[in-house]
């Protein structure tokens, strides 16, 4: 009977929350004609380094759309879940880390019924005018009820999960950036423009030899204005051939990339 209560604790400790939807952050749209759909199954890919990854599949035209961070108890976080999550918010990809977040444990009070049963025996003589002598005998059982409290220790392992949730696009330009580093704005002796992260692969600059770690200071003479200026430039560029100025190295240098 104890075991059996102790695994139900167990069990009710584990849990089955759906902490992916609860602690999901957004970070881009699938609202838009960029958006490439897809009917395959969604794909969860089990990672021991996030920016690797992600850059890998940021090189073949997926970008992330949202991500989730928390800790949990361990085998608490269902496929299912994360799949439904991926659903939800329009990922192909979904891209799965787990860490050991160490262990917990709790002093938890159990009862358990303890029950005592004591036998009184009776032996009696009994003289009657008309039965004479005669003997009887009796047995006579009583329980007593009651329980005893223990406190057992329960160890729970926790795990930290992150999910990174991956959507195909159409890349305009192909460029995933970065903020400039202090070194890099003492370099440029200047605070604007952005550094190139990864260039996805086949997109207009991937053919026009921009590379990872370019700076990328100017567009059609636009100064880009960090990481959040050089998202809203291409939403306003026209078909055609757009000029990037560059720094690589010590160098100055100007790409045309060709747009559709």
């Amino acid at each position: 009977m104890k075991n059996i209560v102790l695994l139900g604790l167990m069990v009710s400790l584990v849990g089955c929350a759906n902490n992916l939807t609860t602690h999901y952050t957004s970070i881009a749209n699938t609202n838009t004609p960029a958006y490439k759909p897809t009917n395959k199954p969604i794909e969860i890919v089990n990672i021991s380094d996030n920016q690797d990854e992600l850059n890998r599949f940021i090189r073949i035209g997926y970008l992330p759309v949202g991500k989730s961070n928390f800790i949990a108890q361990s085998r608490s976080q269902k496929i299912i879940n994360i799949e439904k999550q991926a659903k939800a918010v329009g990922a192909q990809i979904v891209l799965l880390n787990k860490k050991d977040a160490g262990k917990s444990t709790r002093i938890i009070p159990m009862s358990t019924p303890i029950n005592s049963t004591s036998t009184t025996n009776s032996n009696h003589n009994i003289y009657g005018g008309n039965i004479g002598f005669n003997n009887i005998y009796g047995t006579s059982t009583t329980t007593t009820y009651g329980s005893k409290t223990e406190l057992i220790p329960v160890t729970s392992s926790f795990t930290e999960y992150t999910t990174i949730y991956l959507a195909k696009f159409k890349p305009k330009i192909g460029i995933y950036p970065s903020d400039l580093t202090d070194l890099d704005k003492q370099m440029l002796g200047q605070n604007t423009g952005i550094r190139v992260g990864v260039v996805v692969d086949n997109s207009p600059a991937y053919f026009g030899n921009i590379i990872p770690r370019d700076l990328v200071l100017k567009i059609n003479d636009r100064v880009v204005a960090g990481v959040d200026g050089f998202i809203n430039i291409p939403n306003n560029l026209p078909s055609g051939k757009v000029k990037f100025e560059i720094s690589r190295g010590n160098k100055l240098l100007i790409k045309e990339i060709e747009i559709n």
